[in-house]
């Protein structure tokens, strides 16, 4: 055995007396996650982790829950974009199983969200801790943000109907960029997911919508049919339901979802 060799025989006994799992280049796989809205500062901050643990490489592709447009991940699906895993709002999960494009044994509820209220930074912060007190606020704003997923279609064709603001907000100056249109100044105040919002640090995050208005979304993880890695990104829906990976999303501004047993 020459020196080189015995080295690296060495070095692995060494791995496994310590109790390490070696990853080797062959087993290691690449999966492609798809993420949207509430769930992508938690998929940003715990991936790294994922990788280390694993071995296996995370390149995460962000996108709408749902709407029109092309670009929203159901969509891409539905276009022949075979990617692995999806995290995205229940409710499209829903549709994509009925479709046939996602795998149903695989669709886990991983946290939920709530619809929080922000002001541009340096403002006074309001209160909107009834229906009553929100209305007044946005009835003084000038201009209003949401987004174009989720949260911003229940603002969008529910919210404002249920506080009986439909046509005063036809007068206002309305951002669909979210938490980011206030940080532009494109709007005054305005709404997004609660851990979207906590992530801008140019925003003062206010808190969630009353409970009598709160819209409340579970963001689902759900393998694709045309997954070429399924073992993998099982694996990371596990790793995000793992203790340490649910104290992250829940610093995040999310309630972690117990696993299905």
């Amino acid at each position: 055995m020459t020196t080189r060799t015995y080295t690296v025989a060495a070095l692995f006994a060494a791995s496994l007396l310590m109790g390490a799992s070696p990853v080797s280049q062959a087993s290691a796989a690449e999966i492609t996650v798809m993420i949207s809205g509430a769930i992508t500062p938690s998929v940003n901050q715990l991936k790294g982790e994922f990788e280390q643990k694993t071995g296996n490489k995370v390149i995460t592709v962000g996108g709408g829950s749902m709407g029109t447009s092309p670009s929203t991940i159901p969509n891409r699906l539905r276009a022949g974009q075979a990617d692995d895993l999806i995290i995205i709002a229940r409710p499209s999960v829903d549709d994509l199983t009925k479709e046939g494009l996602v795998d149903p044994k695989s669709v886990q509820d991983l946290v939920i969200s709530k619809v929080g209220f922000a002001v541009q930074k340096g403002m006074p912060v309001p209160d909107i801790s009834t229906p009553e007190k929100l209305k007044q606020v946005l009835l003084k704003a000038n201009s209003i943000a949401y987004s174009s997923s989720a949260s911003g279609l229940y603002i969008k064709n529910e919210l404002f109907k249920k506080l009986g603001i439909e046509k005063e907000i036809a007068t206002k100056k309305i951002s669909e960029n979210g938490g980011a249109g206030i940080a532009k100044g494109e709007a005054e105040v305005g709404f997004q997911q609660v851990s979207e919002l906590k992530a801008i640090k140019e925003i003062t995050l206010v808190g969630p919508i009353p409970d009598s208005i709160q819209l409340i979304t579970p963001w689902t993880a759900a393998i694709s049919s045309k997954s070429q890695n399924p073992a993998a990104a099982k694996e990371f829906i596990a790793f995000m339901q793992s203790p340490h990976a649910q104290e992250v999303i829940a610093a995040t501004g999310l309630e972690p979802v117990k696993p299905k047993k």
